[in-house]
């Protein structure tokens, strides 16, 4: 690890940030094609086909990141939430099927389940990575189980093979929440085209940043109108021969009911742009990371997640730093001066989802019966692992790992020295 790249290369790490921890980067083709989009005036997918601009940026984004990922389909959406909705949507699921979903996790994950007209089953996770395990899942399996959310989470995939294999077993389709995971390599194929259907979010934080937007992925070309239509209220894109200026490229094919969550070119030519340069941080920050493994294995009590060996490249989202034998409340205070030594934001993981202020299922009238039911099903239900993970780490964001060598030491020995603190 890590495992091969698509291409790209950084000769000055200076030259794509403006500080260490800094984030998010613009890239060195983004004004181009920011302007080139916004004097194109087709700044929407209904917008309409001019000479000078017969292809969006989105169409544009949906080729190179279909080329990225090697799938067929992807179809860009305004949010990472809108790719999740849809991918539920398009299983075509009876209303109020029980979808598995793992217990740490960012809340749309689970809101889109409710969106979509299920009703979420929370599941464990494993204890080193904090992702679902195939053990968790067939224990989660309800009767009325009708689908799978995986989501590779923080800097590790989920063990693709031992899911997959319980979801086939039980006659499942998988959807995987790759939010976390743009470029990550599960035997050398990509996050997000493992399952029958893979969500990007491409929201600020994101190592694949647009501010707000997303994507839906999937290795099956028999998808690609039934997404689209989907994303534009039931309209899908017309056959290149079929395009005339003057008129729209989308044709209202009908095939089943949508919304409207169409990313718009402005950010689309953004997401070009970041494209360009996302290998080239992979590079770095995985680098940076793999030797972070190395140096903890020498400091008493502090560890991070190691990625199992199929998975044969990482992407990192975030990073958490486990602290063994966390005190309840020492987290914060770790977290607080992680900050102060190095500068870097650290923060604490996100609550399990159930028992989170974020999942307030019962404060939506519309949805009042299968909220209802998730609280039964989950009344007695303990996640154990979730909340170690939760209670014990302290979180870095991937940006800190776009570091010089200097600065890698400078993280590396505030760790050491807050695991001195500890221990006195």
């Amino acid at each position: 690890m890590p495992g091969p790249t698509h291409g790209g290369t950084l000769n000055d790490l200076d030259t794509v940030r403006e500080a260490w921890g800094a984030w998010p980067i613009v890239p060195p083709n983004a004004d181009r094609y920011v302007i080139q989009a916004l004097h194109s005036r087709r700044w929407a997918i209904s917008s309409i086909v001019t000479q000078d601009a017969p292809e969006l940026f989105e169409q544009r984004f949906a080729r190179e990141f279909a080329a990225y990922l090697e799938v067929p389909t992807v179809v860009p959406t305004d949010h990472g939430s809108s790719a999740l909705v849809m991918a539920l949507t398009a299983l075509g699921l009876p209303s109020g099927s029980h979808v598995v979903v793992p217990a740490l996790t960012w809340v749309a994950t689970a809101t889109a389940v409710f969106r979509a007209g299920y009703v979420p089953v929370v599941c464990d996770v494993d204890s080193r990575t904090g992702t679902m395990t195939a053990e968790a899942l067939r224990a989660a399996l309800t009767p009325r189980t009708r689908a799978v959310i995986v989501v590779h989470w923080a800097c590790t995939m989920a063990d693709m093979d031992a899911l997959l294999a319980v979801a086939a077993e039980a006659g499942l389709p998988v959807v995987e929440d790759a939010a976390q995971a743009h470029g990550a390599l599960w035997r050398d194929r990509a996050a997000g085209a493992l399952g029958d259907l893979g969500c990007f979010s491409l929201q600020q934080a994101k190592v694949l940043s647009v501010g707000e937007g997303g994507a839906v992925v999937s290795r099956h070309a028999s998808w690609r109108t039934r997404l689209e239509e989907l994303r534009a209220d039931s309209r899908s894109w017309r056959p290149a021969g079929e395009v005339r200026v003057g008129d729209m490229a989308l044709a209202e094919t009908a095939g089943i009911m949508g919304s409207n969550f169409g990313m718009n070119d402005l950010a689309a030519a953004l997401a070009c742009a970041q494209l360009e340069l996302l290998d080239a941080q992979h590079d770095i920050r995985n680098g940076n990371y793999l030797r972070l493994v190395e140096e903890c294995e020498r400091i008493p009590g502090v560890s991070v997640p190691v990625p199992p060996e199929q998975q044969t490249r990482l992407s990192l989202y975030e990073i958490p730093i486990r602290f063994a034998d966390a005190a309840p409340g020492e987290a914060a205070r770790l977290a607080g001066r992680l900050r102060e030594t190095t500068g870097l934001r650290s923060y604490l993981p996100r609550h399990p989802l159930v028992g989170s202020s974020l999942l307030n299922v019962g404060s939506v009238p519309a949805i009042a019966d299968k909220a209802a039911e998730f609280d039964e099903l989950h009344r007695d239900r303990n996640y154990p692992a979730a909340e170690a993970i939760a209670a014990s780490s302290v979180v870095l964001h991937h940006s800190a790992f776009l570091a010089t060598d200097e600065e890698m030491d400078t993280l590396v020995s505030a760790l050491a020295a807050l695991a001195g603190e500890r221990r006195r």
